[in-house]
């Protein structure tokens, strides 16, 4: 059913926006509790798939027309008309669902969907719903290079390899601010996992949501900024199947202006 919908949006995309049922949500902003895994995202996907946007597809405008008193006809031309875009890849690689090379996504206009652009490349989970299958801002769907850590542990997964993963969110405590006063990063930074025998690392995200896949065992992490520590080390354990959720506070000074 989910395949015979999709090549039929690949194939006929602007008859199905335009026809589809679409119950389009509030538009509120969208908040998630908190960064999601990778692997409870996958569990709770339908579809998960990488993939590059080829083509984006917006509704027909709405065409409204009365006839006057004196005979005209006044048309009215409404481009918001609310439905639904149609936001269609290139499929490289299907981690869960059928197996097919093309998809059409189905994108409304709230805070909550996804901003897919042309030519990106996403790691993209989706769920089914009537006419298709749409991905929400809480789906853990992102663009590369961000999605990276996500396809080595779905990779991992689909070879029964051990592992586990690490993730939540890098935040800063500023010079002089009062208390525990935190603030969301504003540039990328290293986040490392260590031990005797191998490092591994991933930058941050927009915000400092960050994501590292490990394999079993005892580690230190911690974190970089130009490639020096600016957060203590912490010890973590790691046993394969498990998520680690961790705050990582850093401190550094703010750049001194030029004199």
């Amino acid at each position: 059913m989910w395949k015979s919908l999709m090549m039929r949006a690949v194939t006929f995309g602007a008859v199905v926006v335009a026809t589809m049922v679409w119950r389009p949500a509030n538009a509120i902003a969208c908040s998630c509790g908190g960064p999601v895994p990778s692997s409870l995202a996958a569990r709770r996907a339908d579809v998960v798939f990488v993939g590059t946007v080829t083509r984006i597809d917006h509704p027909l405008p709405v065409v409204a027309s009365h006839q006057n008193a004196d005979g005209s006809v006044t048309a009215t031309v409404n481009i918001n008309s609310g439905g639904p875009d149609l936001v269609l890849f290139d499929v490289e690689r299907v981690f869960k669902g059928p197996q097919v090379t093309q998809v059409g996504l189905v994108r409304g206009n709230t805070s909550c969907d996804m901003p897919f652009m042309a030519d990106e490349k996403w790691i993209v989970y989706a769920e089914e719903i009537i006419g298709g299958i749409r991905a929400l801002g809480c789906s853990r769907s992102r663009p590369y290079p961000d999605g990276s850590q996500d396809v080595i542990y779905l990779e991992n997964t689909q070879a029964g390899q051990p592992q586990g993963i690490v993730y939540g969110e890098v935040l800063r405590r500023r010079d002089g601010a009062p208390g525990e006063e935190l603030h969301a990063l504003v540039e990328p930074l290293r986040v490392v996992a260590a031990n005797a025998s191998q490092r591994l690392s991933t930058t941050t995200e927009r915000w400092g949501q960050f994501e590292l896949v490990l394999p079993p065992g005892d580690f230190e992490i911690w974190v970089e900024r130009s490639e020096k520590p600016v957060a203590p080390r912490h010890p973590i354990h790691i046993e394969n199947g498990a998520d680690v959720r961790l705050r990582l506070i850093v401190e550094y000074p703010d750049p001194q202006p030029n004199p």
